[in-house]
């Protein structure tokens, strides 16, 4: 997204090419009035179904989507498993935007290969704070070799993996569901403040990231196990495992769509 990044790049001065998804004609005006605020350099285009957007995705090459969940026909979930087929969409920021209040519609949305949601009605501060993620990410992955050194045993990673490729297509998405599933866990507890399963996710969290070498994460999820069973828990590292959670995935993500 964008050109030319930088660690001070943000998302005002980038120039990228977005899809908006959404049926509803009140919905599209505001988002097309805050994404003209926050990235005024865009090119924004419209359609009203998933159908269209497929369509779009097809013909054209999006930087980044805002996809409406409840949409008729096609929704947006639907969309955005077939939109991730095609040929260079493996890994362009889909940004879900969901009613908030449906029962397991947020595991859904990533699940069909949403990189992030949002509820309605959106706020703008919460859009900008997704996309400059993704800024931030586009900046890592333009230093990867060095992202790769400092988060990523590669030489522990192909030692699980060795040279089978379909496994490694197999082992690699393996991770990515495991350690999607582990936040979303962690996310829901974090709100009941239950430690001793917290306490669980972890353990598991920290073994599938040990196992896949990403020992950045296996640090701090160790680190945090040992907080919780302090006399005084805190949850401040929490933040922290977000962002490198984001790290490893994507460089996950970057060995899976390897030819």
């Amino acid at each position: 997204m964008g050109q030319d990044s930088d660690s001070g790049t943000t998302v005002y001065q980038q120039q990228a090419r977005v899809l908006l998804a959404d049926d509803n004609s009140v919905n599209m005006a505001l988002n097309l009035r805050m994404m003209a605020t926050i990235m005024p350099n865009a090119e924004l285009i419209e359609v009203t179904n998933g159908g269209d957007a497929i369509e779009k995705c097809l013909h054209s090459k999006f930087d980044l989507i805002l996809m409406d969940v409840q949409m008729p026909g096609v929704d947006g979930i639907e969309a955005t498993k077939q939109i991730r087929l095609l040929t260079g969409y493996s890994a362009i920021p889909i940004i879900g935007i969901t009613a908030g209040n449906v029962r397991g519609e947020r595991e859904k949305c990533l699940e069909a290969g949403m990189s992030e949601f949002l509820p309605k009605p959106i706020r703008q501060h919460d859009l900008y704070t997704v996309l400059q993620q993704f800024i931030q990410k586009q900046v890592l992955e333009q230093k990867e070799d060095a992202v790769v050194d400092d988060h990523l045993d590669m030489d522990a990673l192909k030692e699980q993996i060795g040279d089978d490729v379909s496994f490694k297509s197999f082992f690699l998405d393996l991770v990515i569901k495991e350690i999607k599933q582990a936040w979303f866990q962690l996310e829901n507890v974090r709100e009941s403040e239950d430690i001793e399963h917290m306490k669980v996710i972890l353990h598991k969290l920290r073994g599938t990231a040990s196992t896949a070498g990403l020992k950045k994460l296996s640090m701090l999820t160790s680190n945090l196990e040992k907080e919780l069973s302090s006399s005084n828990p805190g949850l401040d590292l929490l933040d922290d495992m977000k962002q490198e959670i984001e790290i490893g995935l994507q460089l996950i993500t970057n060995l899976l769509n390897e030819k």
